[in-house]
This record gives structure tokens, sequence and C-alpha cells, in this order.
């Protein structure tokens, strides 16, 4: 009951945030920045050497850390400019029978800057599965993304994950698009 509560209020300040369309291209006001798995457990690693290097007053200890904080802050940067100014437009797609996994082709590219590792899907999707896709800059590449139907009738599968976690996997860069 209080998830329910809390995606229906999430879903609607999404919708105020990023509107659908059929082009969208994305802005610091799409994307949204975490640190992964992986980034967790590298702050985790970052807050006991701190504690070391404060407990024994090691500045080799302090020079590791500073040193692992710069490579955490240049991550951050580079993974949000690695997904900034990518533009997708929605393509088309073929109908299918009930059952069967529709493909959704979207359009993705930057007149600029290249683009790596962009991954597409639809996570709550149990049988949809992600795709991959890396855009040189330039380019408009069309990349195709499937997801399950269950029910005959109109299909709408809902938002579908865009993210990177380009260079280093410490930060996972995301934006939720209609």
């Amino acid at each position: 009951m209080l998830g329910r509560f809390f995606k229906r209020r999430f879903d609607r300040w999404l919708t105020k945030r990023i509107p659908a369309a059929s082009s969208i291209t994305l802005n610091q006001r799409r994307i949204f920045i975490f640190p992964s798995r992986f980034g967790g457990y590298f702050l985790l690693v970052l807050a006991l050497l701190l504690t070391a290097a404060i407990n024994y007053e090691n500045n080799l200890i302090y020079l590791l850390f500073f040193l692992l904080l710069s490579l955490l802050n240049t991550a951050i940067l580079f993974t949000y400019q690695n997904v900034s100014g990518l533009q997708v437009k929605a393509g088309k797609y073929q109908p299918v029978f009930a059952g069967d996994a529709v493909q959704f082709s979207l359009q993705l590219g930057n007149k600029s800057k290249a683009h790596w590792r962009i991954a597409m899907g639809w996570p709550q999707k149990t049988s949809g599965h992600y795709s991959e896709a890396d855009i040189a800059a330039g380019v408009q590449k069309t990349v195709n993304v499937y997801c399950q139907t269950h029910m005959r009738g109109y299909f709408n599968p809902g938002r579908i994950l865009l993210e990177s976690h380009y260079p280093l996997g410490f930060i996972r860069c995301w934006s939720w698009l209609d």
C-alpha cells in the first residue's frame, strides 16, 4: 500500500520533470546520477582510508585517499558528459501477436560528440532485455529494444530506462524516457 503510494507520487513527479515526447535531448534536468553498487563499495573503501589516515596520521594514506577521491570526481564528470546531449527519437514498431516480443526502434545520436556504452530497456519487464549501443560523433544510430507483450490490444510498455556506467563503473547515470 505504502509502496504504491510512493510509486504513484514518483510517477507524477517524473511526468512533470520529463514529459512524454517523440524526440528528447538529454540535459541536466533529465539526467540522474548516483553511485552504482561498485561505486558504493568504492565509497566505503574511501571512508576506511580516511579513517585510517586520521587515526594513524599517515600522509601517504591521505595521498592515496585524495588521489582516489579525485578519480571518483573525474568519473562523475565523464559519466555525465557521456549521457549529456544525447538525442533520442522514437522510431517505428511492427504489430505483433499477443505473447510475442515487440521491437521498438530508437534513433540515437549527437552532432558534436560520441556516446559510449548506452544501455536501454525496461527493468520492470521480466522478459525484456537491455540493448547496448556505442554512438560515434555526428552519426544517427538505430537501436532496437525488445519488450514482451502479455495480452491483446494496444500495448504501452511504460517508460524506458536509458543508462550508462561509462567509463569506470563507479557512477550510474540514467534517465527515464516516455
